[in-house]
């Protein structure tokens, strides 16, 4: 069960200008944070991956952000909320354990375990992930192999939050703090942050959010994100979700997503269809054929997903998503997540 949240029915003017300005806000703020990139004389689009901790980036335990087009701050519910906005973490009244699985380009995957616990008018949340890549040659600067050497990466994180809503129970607050490891075939580094967030859920048909994630005080090793979104949902159970997101070291993206939740069925749930978009760099042409059926293998940023809302006390109210990504020539990713309410 989710505080404060009733049914978004219809979308009206008044909505229509509010997601106008929550797409403005950001923009104008962008404009005024310096960003590393603007500090040593680089654009940010010079400036992309150069920062460190990238796969904070990757949305691991949150496979149905990922499919909307990684599209979450405005309807973030749960342990899953740590990654995109931690005020949505307070909007669960049941006890939560998460579980997730990412699997990425280039043998790169990753495992995720989250728990929040409810307390009076706000929850703890905690979680953990880790990502490995399989060991591979190490080679020298002709790129001759170099015996008994071996690159090995080991990277993940850990995250503790608390959300809490205001009496009302439309206006949610979070804030968070993480540890951040990456060991890059021995070269270990330990960096710290912190995210925060805030929801707003009027008795609307929409409702929006905002959260500044990865403020760490070194900005050059991890990367800072401002999020700022709206999601609204018509009568025919479709809901539309956008983000506007700002990293430190990347041009300014959005995320578009739509969430089509079928009749429930019962002792299953209810069944989400998810599709998103993603602006995305050109990753070239997918090979998946499915996308060359519908001649979409040339455009990047897209994903896919299906999501299993149970209200099955025999199931502990299971949560099951799964979210697919095509990158392009880089190859196709894959999310799993599920959560187990009780």
């Amino acid at each position: 069960m989710r505080k404060g949240t009733k049914a978004l029915r219809h979308l009206g003017t008044e909505a229509r200008k509010t997601v106008f300005l929550s797409a403005l806000v950001p923009l104008c703020l962008s404009a005024l944070v310096p960003s590393p990139a603007a500090a040593g004389g680089l654009s940010r689009k010079e400036y992309t991956g150069t920062s460190a901790a990238q796969f904070l980036k990757l949305g691991i335990g949150n496979a149905e952000a990922m499919a909307l087009g990684r599209s979450y701050v405005a309807i973030a519910d749960g342990v899953e909320s740590l990654g995109f906005n931690p005020a949505g973490i307070a909007r669960s009244n049941s006890r939560e354990f998460a579980l997730g699985m990412t699997s990425w380009i280039g043998d790169f995957r990753g495992n995720y375990v989250g728990y929040n616990h409810p307390m009076l008018h706000a929850n703890l949340a905690l979680n953990a992930a880790y990502f490995t890549m399989g060991d591979f040659d190490a080679r020298d600067e002709k790129g001759l192999p170099i015996a008994g050497s071996n690159v090995f990466v080991r990277t993940g994180f850990t995250h503790a939050g608390f959300g809490w809503s205001l009496p009302t129970e439309r206006i949610f607050l979070g804030a968070a703090a993480k540890a951040v490891y990456e060991d890059y075939s021995g070269k270990a580094t330990t960096n710290f942050a912190g995210d925060a967030g805030v929801l707003w859920l009027p008795d609307k048909p929409w409702q929006l959010g905002a959260s500044l994630l990865n403020l760490s005080m070194d900005t050059g090793d991890i990367p800072w994100s401002l999020r700022v979104g709206g999601a609204w949902r018509f009568p025919s159970m479709v809901t539309l979700i956008s983000d506007l997101i700002q990293d430190s070291d990347s041009e300014t993206r959005v995320g578009v997503g739509m969430n089509i939740e079928l009749p429930e069925v019962e002792e299953i749930g209810f069944l989400n269809l998810r599709f998103g978009y993603y602006t995305a760099d050109d990753q070239g042409e997918s090979t998946l054929g499915i996308l060359k059926s519908f001649n979409l293998h040339r455009t990047s940023g897209l994903s896919y997903g299906l999501g299993i809302d149970s209200t099955s006390e025999s199931l502990h109210n299971m949560s099951l998503d799964y979210a697919m990504l095509p990158l392009g020539a880089l190859g196709t990713t894959h999310h799993v997540s599920v959560k187990f309410r009780f």
